[in-house]
This record gives C-alpha cells, structure tokens and sequence, in this order.
C-alpha cells in the first residue's frame, strides 16, 4: 500500500514536471491586453477604451494554443507601462508577466468619427518592436473591427484559426450597441478598481436586458469579492440560467459553491457540468479544487497541470497547484511553486504564507521564519500569517518568539478560538501549564 501511495506522488511529480516542460508548446503565445487611452476631452467615450481589453480577452481566452491574462487581474495588480509609451517600464513589466505580445494604444473622436491606433509590441531576445495599426469610422465601425482583430492577431501569430465564441455576438443594433457601451464601462470600472460603480453600471445594463449573462456573471463575482453571499448567489444562478454553455460561468458558480455551500452540492454540481468545465483552464481549475475538497490529491494535481498548460488567466491555478502539492507532502515542489508566485507579486503575503508553511512542513524552519517574517513587512497586522509564523518558531523551539507574535494576534482578534489553542499549547511546552489549562477551560467552556 505504502509502494503504491509512493508511485502515485512521484507519478503526480512526474506529470507536472512533464506539463510544465510543454507548457511553451501548448500555450505558445502569452498577451497582456490594456485599455486604450481616450485622448479626446468627450469622456463619455471612456467605455471605448475598456471595451477593447474586454473583448480581446473575452474572445481569446478559450482559444487553443493561446494564454491571455485577465485585464481586470492584470491592471489592478500591476499597471505600469499600460500606455505602452516606454520601452523601460514595458520591460520592466514583460520581465514580472513572462509576455511575448501585449496590446494597448489610444483613440480621439473628431465629429462622428473615431480615429484608433491600436500598438502591438512584440516581445524577443530581450528587446521590444511595436507595430501600429490605425483605422477610422463610427463607433460601429470600431467596435466591429475590435470584434475582428483576435482573428487577425491569430493570423499574425501563424495559429491555427478558431473564431467560435458562444459568449460574444456582434452589437448589430443600435440597442445592442447601448447594452455593450453600458457594460464595457462597468468592465472599466473593474479595472479601475470601482467596485461599487461596476456594480451599479452591470445593474443598468441587466435593466436594458435582463437576460445579458455577461453583466449578471461580474455582478456575482463582485458581490462574492465583497462577501456577499446572498446577492453572489441570486445572480450568478441567473447566469447560468442564461449562458448554461459557458464554461467561464459554471466554473464561476462552482468556485463559489466550493467556499460557499455544502461539499456534497458543490460536487454534484460540478459532476452535472464537467463536460463543459474540462474545456477550459478556469473550468478544469474547478475540478481540481473539487478533487482537493476530497482529499484526492494526486488527481488535483494532475487536472490543475493541465489546466496551467492549457494557459492561466490569472495566478489562480498556480496557486492551486502549489496547494495540491503541499497537501500530498511534495514539499520541495510546492516551495518551487509559491516561491514562482512571489516573484509575480512579490507584495502579497497570501503567496509568503504558503510558501513558509511549505518549508516548514519540509522542514526548513529558518526558511519559513524568514519568509513569513518578510511577509510581515507588508501586512503587519495579518492574522493568519502572526498565527503561521508563531506556528514555525514553536517548532524551531523558539517559544518567546512565537508566544510574541500569537499575543499580538491575540491583541488584534481577542475572539478568535484558534490563537488560545495555540497558546495553550505553547504554554503547556513551556512549563506553563496552570496558564494552558485555563486557556483550555475558556475554550472548552465556549467563552471565546
């Protein structure tokens, strides 16, 4: 049993290592996508700039071959260089996202006209070349010829030509043009980080059509970023309900399922829809988060592999992954893992937190100290991450050091049952065991 519980983690390691080593070939572009800048002084025209980065990624990230970041996640994370104006700062952000092509550029109005200037830059050999491309005509005109341009970037790219997307139709009427106008400019306020603007932009949209799935998936996921739970629910239903093939919104409904609700339902729920959630790497991350839910871990890790293969929108399946590993004992793996997910944003402790807790659980306590007391740098106040740190220098034996910081998590959430817990423990290593045994009568008495 024990020979067979070994061959399925080195054959885990295997496939990850064998995916991550043809991830260049399956997905063999990366782009990033940014607004385009309004140069002209109507603002109402601001929806254009962001319905471009929503329509390139909305288009292109179910293709084959192809892995687009997310602009919402791109631009909230990292934003420098957007206007694709300097050479140093495009570097600077080729070198963190790993791109070959990112798209950007600008437009003005002039009349009932709109002049664009769409920049491609290209990214070899530690050097940059963009290539412009203009048009002109009516709004229509434009949008019709961003509807266009992911086919052409394929062309370009020598891909293969896939230009089937069950989401997206041509704005044909003036009302479909309205309901598109409306909803790019809550996808601008996304990217800006205005939640409650998006929120209430989306809303104007599912007044004008009540049936517009798109606007009903962001509000889910904006009301389940702001934990909102009920509203996420109520709409996200409603975009299933609407868009029952979209992989991109049953993934959606079956993360928050996963968090949210009761693990037989989410199970039962992503059984009904694996056969659209395989199909793209959002859906197939789901599946893996299913199957970690279950404790099958070799399973996870094999589904998330492919799912970074197939190309991440964002750090999410990644992160998954590292997780899977982490779960399974693959200690050394899970530390290569999250150490990778730093260096892309290397401010966020979530990714510092794992990463000193994979090196803890292999063993390397000096190491975890000194991650998790990096993190701190940034969030000095994160609960989960005193507790975490507290954790690794018990184990190094250093028991001021970690009764230190689980006061001080104490001090910030004097409710929270898990630190007494922890500090019961310390104290009883400590000798201190009059003190523990209070700490565990309060527990056990259910006064915290």
């Amino acid at each position: 049993m024990q020979q067979s519980e070994n061959y399925m983690k080195l054959y885990s390691y295997f496939v990850f290592i064998l995916l991550l080593l043809t991830f260049p070939i399956c997905a063999k572009e990366s782009i990033s996508c940014f607004p385009l800048k309004n140069k002209s002084k109507n603002k109402t025209l601001n929806w254009i700039g962001y319905s471009f980065p929503e329509m390139i990624f909305r288009k292109m990230s179910e293709l084959p071959d192809i892995q687009i970041w997310d602009p919402i996640f791109l631009f909230t994370t990292d934003s420098s260089g957007w206007q694709l104006s300097s050479d140093s700062l495009l570097l600077l952000h080729q070198k963190r996202w790993k791109w070959n092509l990112a798209l950007g550029g600008s437009y003005t109005a002039e009349n009932n006209s709109i002049n664009v200037t769409i920049k491609i830059v290209k990214y070899s050999k530690n050097s940059i070349q963009i290539k412009n491309q203009t048009f002109k005509g009516d709004i229509q005109f434009i949008i019709n010829k961003f509807f266009s341009i992911p086919v052409e970037l394929q062309k370009e790219l020598n891909l293969q030509i896939h230009n089937k997307n069950s989401e997206i139709k041509k704005e044909n009427t003036e009302k479909d043009l309205k309901i598109y106008a409306t909803y790019s400019m809550g996808y601008g306020y996304e990217i800006l980080g205005k939640i409650n603007h998006a929120i209430s932009t989306y809303s104007h949209v599912i007044d004008m059509d009540e049936s517009y799935a798109p606007a009903l998936h962001r509000i889910g996921v904006l009301y389940n970023l702001c934990r909102n739970r009920k509203e996420a629910r109520y709409y996200l239903d409603r975009a299933v309900s609407k868009a029952s093939n979209s992989s991109i919104i049953a993934a959606e409904k079956a993360e928050f399922l996963i968090y949210d609700d009761t693990p037989e339902k989410a199970l039962s729920y992503i059984d009904s829809k694996r056969n659209i959630l395989e199909k793209t790497a959002k859906g197939m991350k789901t599946i893996g988060m299913a199957y970690i839910l279950t404790g099958e871990y070799q399973r996870a890790v094999s589904i998330l592999s492919q799912a970074l293969a197939s190309g991440q929108s964002d750090l999410e399946i990644e992160f998954m992954l590292g997780r899977a590993f982490l779960f399974l004992g693959q200690y050394s793996t899970a530390v290569e893992i999250f150490g990778r997910l730093t260096t892309y944003r290397p401010d966020y402790v979530r990714y510092y937190s794992y990463l000193g807790q994979a090196y803890r659980e292999g063993g390397h306590l000096m190491e975890s100290c000194n991650v998790l007391e990096n993190a701190m740098l940034f969030e000095p106040d994160n609960i989960p991450n005193l507790i975490n740190l507290a954790t690794s220098y018990f184990k190094l034996g250093w028991y001021e050091k970690a009764e230190q910081y689980l006061l001080r998590a104490k001090n910030l959430a004097p409710d929270l049952g898990e630190i007494y817990i922890n500090l019961g423990v310390l104290y009883w290593h400590m000798n201190r065991k009059e003190e523990a045994q209070k700490l565990f009568d309060r527990i056990l008495k259910k006064k915290i």
